[in-house]
């Protein structure tokens, strides 16, 4: 009992190391506060005050000079341009009008490219009452996408009615843009009011139009093959329209597809990407009733012939069966449609590619690949399965260890001749299998050029370099003393199991090794110490469960962050020749923003990405930036205290082209 409560207290004592050391990942933060909203507006509007008062500054000075003086800046000077679309510096931009206002015809001509922008300035959405007092200078064009300019684009489009045919083709291109207008969110009725403007073409990205497109859609459908081509491209963009799904009425989608089931395969294999239903798109809905849709479209793909499926069948003209499965809204349809054996029974109806970033890993994807590898392993896209994104699940690991040992259990000719085969470069940084299986693997094709080392860096998801020494050793002996005293009837699950035999003999001999050395041996397998954390977590606090679960975290990033480290150094000696002829190279982009890699930036400052350090939440990332502040990329500040520090500081340095984005 004593040891128990010895481990707990030991626990609590190492708790805030580790809760430190934890990255904030999305779904690891906190829910926001309406504290935190103000604190981020407040720091923004000191932020945005700073930044004006610096330009205002800025402008002064550059008035002052005489033109030669001005020229001798070069492009670091202030950019009217970017600053006439800035919707944060209408009042400066209402000084400069004024200013230009005041100036002789010569003397304007002489400010060159240094004034205000009008089709920048007739987009900026805060400068509504700037185009009212200077309506002679409005770019309608521009204005035409302005969601604050309706009124202006109302007076001007009733303006531009009463014209005559001439009249009209005087005024050039200084007109209402129907293309922009319709991309414009808040120009429906404008657009109601004036359908000759319309384009439905853009339209189709507009997520307002529903109502415009109830009567579109019918029009188009009742049009005979030359009208409709007639359209041109002024026609409904169904790719852009299944994108925006979740906002439109699902009426819409099955009147077309009406009318595409209406035509002979032929037909609907004829039309273009953009002209047909994206079922692959919608196959990913939240929306309940899209997914009643789909269940319909499922029942006519059902209704094909095997013969006309194969023709028919793309990724995108049919429903994303994989998608489904991985789809948490989808689960009383999946039931329904017996998807899950459908698959399993038709392994070519599985699009795999789908399994790279953008799958969900829901428990009908896992049965699946449990089903599959029970009747078709073979069948199994292997490669996609231990991509980066899906190999540190551990329902996935076991399939995975699974596999693997299959694998090496053939000869080289008959491992050759498999169809779809691990991928042993993704699996190289996932510390499980170095450990429990690659080291001995009998067909180790490991080339560490054709890692993706740009994943590697996103996935370091701790501080390790934030961890003493000291530290990490206390951190196992916490691992151990909670693996030996709670879950003893399992150690032997924890080993590392070779040619079936374990590691130890029994639980006490595993047991008393643990205790002496008060060290986590190599062969460790750290997923398996995560499932039976999972199978124990109703017995756990939930404060005891996470900081375990933190610790787990801590050694599994550790072996990363050292892989990381191992290719940072190879790359480093290649010579530039070599470097440039790298496939796969350690990217200075990602881990630039990762604050958990901090230490291997101040390595190597020469290979740091200085735009998404401004980003890298770390504290000593701004130091970095304060000691090299000719190295800020002034167009990319963030609106925080740092930024504003760095504006105060370094006004010397400060690129005011940049700057005025």
């Amino acid at each position: 009992m004593m040891s128990l409560i010895a481990d707990f207290l030991m626990v609590i004592v190492v708790s805030a190391s580790i809760l430190y050391a934890i990255n904030k990942k999305p779904e690891n933060k906190a829910i926001a506060t309406d504290d935190d909203d103000d604190v981020e507006k407040e720091e923004e509007s000191e932020f945005i005050s700073e930044w004006i008062s610096v330009i205002k500054e800025r402008i002064e000075y550059e008035n002052r000079l005489s033109r030669e003086e001005y020229e001798k800046l070069g492009d670091n000077k202030i950019d009217w341009f970017r600053l006439s679309a800035n919707p944060n510096a209408i009042l400066l931009l209402k000084e400069r009008i004024e200013y230009e206002n005041g100036l002789t015809e010569e003397e304007y001509e002489n400010l060159g490219k240094n004034k205000i922008d009008w089709g920048e300035l007739s987009a900026n959405p805060n400068a509504i009452e700037l185009l009212y007092n200077n309506y002679n200078k409005i770019h309608w064009i521009q204005l035409s996408g302005n969601p604050n300019g309706i009124l202006l684009l109302k007076e001007r489009l009733e303006y531009e009615n009463r014209l005559s045919k001439e009249e009209y083709e005087n005024l050039g291109k200084n007109k209402i843009c129907g293309v922009y207008l319709s991309d414009n969110e808040n120009a429906i009725e404008l657009l109601k009011a004036y359908p000759e403007k319309i384009d439905w073409e853009q339209l189709s990205n507009n997520e307002n139009s529903i109502d415009l497109f109830k009567e579109r859609v019918i029009y188009e459908n009742e049009l005979t093959e030359e009208e409709y081509e007639k359209l041109g491209d002024n026609k409904i963009n169904w790719l852009s329209m299944c994108e925006c799904y979740y906002n439109y009425s699902c009426d819409i989608i099955r009147e077309r597809f009406k009318y595409e089931i209406s035509l002979n395969i032929e037909k609907q294999l004829s039309l273009d990407e953009e002209r047909y239903i994206r079922w692959d798109i919608l196959s990913n809905t939240e929306n309940m009733n899209v997914i009643e849709l789909l269940e319909e479209r499922l029942e006519y793909e059902n209704r094909l012939t095997e013969e006309e499926y194969i023709d028919y069948y793309n990724d995108s003209s049919c429903v994303c069966l994989l998608s489904l499965v991985c789809n948490e809204n989808a689960t009383k349809l999946i039931k329904n449609k017996n998807i899950i054996e459908l698959l399993t029974n038709n392994p070519h109806k599985i699009v795999w590619h789908r399994c790279y970033k953008d799958i969900c890993i829901t428990d009908n994807f896992i049965e699946l690949l449990n089903k599959l590898f029970e009747k078709n392993p073979d069948e199994i896209r292997w490669t996609s399965i231990s991509s980066y994104h899906l190999n540190e699940n551990p329902n996935i690991i076991m399939l995975l260890k699974k596999r693997l040992k299959y694998e090496n259990s053939l000869s080289k000719e008959e491992y050759d001749k498999l169809k779809y085969k691990i991928n042993r470069n993704a699996l190289y940084i996932v510390q499980d299998f170095v450990f429990d299986g690659l080291c001995n693997d009998k067909h180790n094709q490991i080339d560490t050029n054709m890692i993706n080392w740009c994943d590697v860096a996103n996935d370091i998801g701790v501080n390790i370099t934030n961890i003493s020494k000291t530290r990490y050793i206390e951190l196992e002996r916490v691992l151990i003393n909670f693996i030996i005293n709670e879950y003893e009837e399992e150690l032997d699950a924890l080993s590392y199991i070779h040619d079936n035999y374990s590691f130890y003999k029994d639980n006490k001999e595993h047991k008393d090794y643990l205790k002496n050395i008060g060290r986590i041996p190599m062969s460790f397998n750290l997923i398996n110490y995560r499932n039976i954390l999972i199978k124990y977590e109703k017995k756990l606090s939930k404060e005891k469960y996470r900081n375990i679960e933190c610790i787990l975290d801590i050694f599994r990033n550790t072996h990363k962050f050292n892989k990381l480290k191992e290719r940072i150094e190879y790359e480093k000696g290649l010579s530039e020749e070599e470097y440039k002829r790298l496939h796969n190279k350690i990217s200075w982009y990602s881990l630039s923003e990762n604050p958990n890699v901090i230490e291997l930036l101040k390595e190597n400052p020469d290979k740091i990405d200085w735009g998404c350090l401004l980003r890298n939440p770390n504290p000593e990332a701004f130091e970095l930036l304060k000691q090299n502040p000719d190295k800020i990329v002034w167009g990319s500040l963030e609106k925080n205290k740092q930024c504003i520090e760095l504006m105060k500081s370094y006004r010397e340095k400060i690129n005011w082209k940049e700057l005025s984005k």
